[in-house]
């Protein structure tokens, strides 16, 4: 899709529906993620924050600490790039187990590595 044939929208929701529109889709079995520990009394529906392990690009462990704002920025990095699941665009209102995880992967490594 060429430039001409896009619009820019801009939407609110809330912080906490965001995160858990995000960590509530996400399915940590995936064999690239290692480990999640959610810190300060976060949880996958209460926004704060949450330390997760990945296998970076080199397989080795990588581990970051993330809030809203990282998932936001990473959200926005894959509906830019245009990353689809199943053919439909990555929509924050219809979450599933592959958006999310693209979000977070690019949120923890820079862009999607595994999938």
């Amino acid at each position: 899709m060429n430039k001409e044939d896009t619009v820019t929208i801009t939407r609110q929701m809330s912080r906490t529906d965001f995160w858990s529109n995000v960590m509530g889709s996400i399915n940590f079995n995936f064999e690239w993620w290692l480990a999640v520990k959610y810190l300060d009394g976060a949880d996958w529906d209460k926004p704060g924050v949450v330390q997760l392990t990945i296998k970076d690009a080199d397989d080795k462990p990588y581990t970051k600490k993330l809030m809203a704002h990282h998932l936001v920025d990473a959200y926005r990095y894959v509906v830019d790039k245009g990353y689809t699941h199943c053919g439909t665009d990555v929509d924050i209102e219809n979450m599933d187990e592959c958006s999310s995880d693209m979000v977070l992967q690019t949120a923890m490594l820079g862009d999607v590595v595994y999938g």
